[in-house]
């Protein structure tokens, strides 16, 4: 709700758009997949830095799922893939030097396009990764297109390769770009089989 009602503000606030212009909002969607990537293998998976994103992530996300058991059971299981809903205005805040910058460096709308992306591609991340979480025997976890993210967001979920591979996963471009994409066919069993069966107890 929150990604929308930032997403309807910026939207509105559009004048009229010159083509050229919407590649801050492009520009905005790979500068946000960065980000993703960065954080998630830099800050997310280092226990050299351990602030709450880390412990958030690796020690409460990982620890509930693995690469066996992907799968949200009910709607409480939700609250280990989606990030707090301070997230969303957390973000806007860290935004706000940069959309001022780029709103005054030329047009308003170049502003309100890079807000547009950012938020955008945001919302897209947590629909992808709540959809990752979905199991194959749903009805949307049996989509195709599906079921071919699933797979790259599982391979990280394997604690062996979660340090090093598949950081991207709602557009995976900067694993493509710094080699982090794994590429094995078949996924060993993981020797942590047993962990996230003690966190859902």
């Amino acid at each position: 709700m929150m990604c929308a009602a930032v997403i309807a503000v910026a939207a509105s606030n559009l004048g009229d758009v010159k083509p050229w212009e919407w590649l801050i909002f492009a520009g905005a969607l790979v500068l946000a997949n960065f980000g993703e990537y960065w954080l998630h293998r830099i800050p997310f998976h280092n226990p050299r830095i351990p602030d709450f994103t880390y412990f958030e992530h690796t020690m409460r996300h990982h620890a509930f799922f693995s690469y066996e058991r992907m799968w949200v059971e009910d709607l409480n299981d939700l609250k280990f893939v989606l990030f707090d809903l301070r997230v969303v205005p957390i973000m806007v805040l860290g935004l706000m030097p940069l959309f001022f910058a780029v709103r005054y460096l030329g047009e308003p709308d170049l502003g309100w396009l890079f807000l547009l992306g950012a938020i955008s591609y945001y919302a897209v991340y947590e629909v992808v990764h709540a959809l990752s979480h979905l199991s194959p025997e749903t009805t949307l976890g049996s989509i195709g297109i599906v079921q071919r993210l699933t797979h790259h967001h599982r391979v990280h979920h394997d604690p062996r390769l979660m340090r090093r591979f598949n950081f991207n996963f709602a557009i995976p471009l900067f694993d493509l770009v710094f080699g982090t994409t794994y590429r094995a066919g078949t996924m060993p069993a993981s020797r942590y089989r047993n962990a996230p069966e003690t966190a859902r107890a």
